[in-house]
Protein backbone atom coordinates (compact mmCIF):
# COMPACT_ATOMS: atom_id res chain seq x y z
CA UNK A 1 0.00 0.00 0.00
CA UNK A 2 1.18 3.48 -0.74
CA UNK A 3 0.98 4.51 3.29
CA UNK A 4 3.10 1.85 4.24
CA UNK A 5 5.40 3.29 1.79
CA UNK A 6 5.12 6.90 3.36
CA UNK A 7 5.85 5.66 7.18
CA UNK A 8 8.58 3.22 5.89
CA UNK A 9 10.27 6.38 3.93
CA UNK A 10 9.62 8.77 6.98
CA UNK A 11 11.08 6.26 9.96
CA UNK A 12 14.29 5.28 7.84
CA UNK A 13 14.37 7.89 4.92
CA UNK A 14 16.00 10.86 6.66
CA UNK A 15 19.75 10.41 8.21
CA UNK A 16 21.90 13.52 9.25
CA UNK A 17 24.82 13.87 10.90
CA UNK A 18 25.22 13.30 14.67
CA UNK A 19 26.40 16.36 16.51
CA UNK A 20 27.89 17.04 19.60
CA UNK A 21 25.42 19.11 21.77
CA UNK A 22 28.04 20.65 24.10
CA UNK A 23 30.64 21.73 20.85
CA UNK A 24 28.27 21.55 18.28
CA UNK A 25 30.56 19.84 15.58
CA UNK A 26 29.95 16.84 13.98
CA UNK A 27 31.07 13.17 15.24
CA UNK A 28 33.42 11.44 13.44
CA UNK A 29 33.59 7.80 12.95
CA UNK A 30 36.19 5.88 15.17
CA UNK A 31 37.24 4.16 12.14
CA UNK A 32 39.91 7.26 10.51
CA UNK A 33 37.18 7.68 7.76
CA UNK A 34 36.59 11.13 8.70
CA UNK A 35 33.06 10.30 7.68
CA UNK A 36 30.59 11.35 10.21
CA UNK A 37 28.35 9.26 12.13
CA UNK A 38 24.76 9.11 10.62
CA UNK A 39 21.63 8.91 12.63
CA UNK A 40 17.81 8.87 12.13
CA UNK A 41 16.48 11.91 12.22
CA UNK A 42 13.49 10.88 13.84
CA UNK A 43 13.47 8.48 16.82
CA UNK A 44 10.19 7.51 18.10
CA UNK A 45 7.10 7.06 15.19
CA UNK A 46 3.12 6.95 15.83
CA UNK A 47 1.26 4.80 13.75
CA UNK A 48 -2.76 5.16 14.11
CA UNK A 49 -4.47 3.31 11.06
CA UNK A 50 -8.11 1.95 11.17
CA UNK A 51 -8.66 -1.69 11.86
CA UNK A 52 -7.58 -4.58 8.96
CA UNK A 53 -4.86 -2.67 7.39
CA UNK A 54 -1.53 -4.61 8.02
CA UNK A 55 -0.55 -2.20 10.88
CA UNK A 56 1.18 -5.79 12.57
CA UNK A 57 2.31 -7.07 9.75
CA UNK A 58 4.33 -3.38 9.20
CA UNK A 59 5.15 -3.64 12.62
CA UNK A 60 6.80 -6.81 12.31
CA UNK A 61 8.57 -6.29 9.02
CA UNK A 62 10.29 -2.90 11.36
CA UNK A 63 11.06 -4.94 14.31
CA UNK A 64 13.23 -7.75 12.32
CA UNK A 65 14.85 -5.08 10.59
CA UNK A 66 15.32 -2.97 13.74
CA UNK A 67 16.59 -6.57 15.52
CA UNK A 68 19.13 -7.66 12.96
CA UNK A 69 19.56 -5.59 9.71
CA UNK A 70 20.61 -2.24 11.33
CA UNK A 71 23.85 -3.11 12.53
CA UNK A 72 23.09 -2.13 16.00
CA UNK A 73 24.60 -4.61 18.44
CA UNK A 74 22.29 -5.26 21.60
CA UNK A 75 19.32 -4.01 20.22
CA UNK A 76 16.17 -4.62 21.79
CA UNK A 77 12.20 -4.58 20.12
CA UNK A 78 9.46 -4.58 21.92
CA UNK A 79 6.10 -5.61 20.94
CA UNK A 80 4.03 -4.13 23.55
CA UNK A 81 -0.16 -3.62 24.32
CA UNK A 82 -2.60 -3.72 27.08
CA UNK A 83 -3.43 -7.41 26.63
CA UNK A 84 -0.64 -10.85 25.88
CA UNK A 85 -2.93 -11.47 22.87
CA UNK A 86 -2.58 -8.04 21.04
CA UNK A 87 1.44 -8.46 22.00
CA UNK A 88 1.01 -11.58 20.63
CA UNK A 89 0.06 -10.39 17.07
CA UNK A 90 2.56 -8.77 15.99
CA UNK A 91 5.72 -10.97 17.31
CA UNK A 92 3.69 -14.20 16.03
CA UNK A 93 3.70 -12.35 12.12
CA UNK A 94 7.52 -11.55 12.50
CA UNK A 95 8.33 -15.39 13.39
CA UNK A 96 6.32 -16.17 10.75
CA UNK A 97 8.04 -14.43 8.37
CA UNK A 98 11.30 -15.77 9.89
CA UNK A 99 9.94 -19.32 8.77
CA UNK A 100 8.95 -18.59 5.85
CA UNK A 101 12.23 -16.82 5.01
CA UNK A 102 14.85 -19.78 6.38
CA UNK A 103 17.47 -18.56 3.81
CA UNK A 104 17.58 -14.93 4.72
CA UNK A 105 15.90 -14.58 7.79
CA UNK A 106 16.10 -17.99 9.30
CA UNK A 107 19.72 -17.94 9.25
CA UNK A 108 20.04 -15.23 11.74
CA UNK A 109 16.92 -15.58 14.20
CA UNK A 110 16.33 -18.13 16.55
CA UNK A 111 13.28 -18.61 19.33
CA UNK A 112 13.77 -19.71 22.84
CA UNK A 113 11.85 -21.93 24.99
CA UNK A 114 12.25 -20.16 28.46
CA UNK A 115 9.57 -17.89 30.44
CA UNK A 116 10.11 -14.81 27.68
CA UNK A 117 8.74 -15.69 24.03
CA UNK A 118 11.52 -13.68 22.17
CA UNK A 119 13.23 -14.25 18.99
CA UNK A 120 17.12 -13.51 19.50
CA UNK A 121 19.41 -12.54 16.65
CA UNK A 122 22.25 -14.37 16.89
CA UNK A 123 24.95 -12.28 14.94
CA UNK A 124 24.25 -9.47 16.70
CA UNK A 125 23.19 -10.49 20.47
CA UNK A 126 19.58 -8.84 20.09
CA UNK A 127 15.84 -9.34 20.59
CA UNK A 128 12.50 -8.93 19.67
CA UNK A 129 10.01 -9.52 23.14
CA UNK A 130 6.45 -9.27 23.74
CA UNK A 131 5.28 -7.93 26.54
CA UNK A 132 1.68 -7.14 27.95
CA UNK A 133 -0.27 -4.42 30.41
CA UNK A 134 -0.82 -7.36 32.72
CA UNK A 135 2.49 -8.74 33.15
CA UNK A 136 4.20 -5.30 33.57
CA UNK A 137 1.82 -4.68 36.30
CA UNK A 138 2.14 -7.70 38.19
CA UNK A 139 5.93 -7.40 38.36
CA UNK A 140 5.70 -3.99 39.28
CA UNK A 141 3.74 -4.44 42.56
CA UNK A 142 5.75 -7.75 42.83
CA UNK A 143 8.76 -5.46 42.85
CA UNK A 144 7.38 -1.96 44.37
CA UNK A 145 6.88 -3.34 48.15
Amino acid sequence: MDWHTFILINIFGFVIPLIDEKTGEMVLKSDGSDKPVMVRRFRTAYNEVARKNAKSTLSSGIALYMTGADGEGGAEVYSAATTRDQARIVFEDAKSMIKKAPLTLGRFFEFNKGYLSGAFCLSLSTAILRCSQSRWFKYSLRNSR
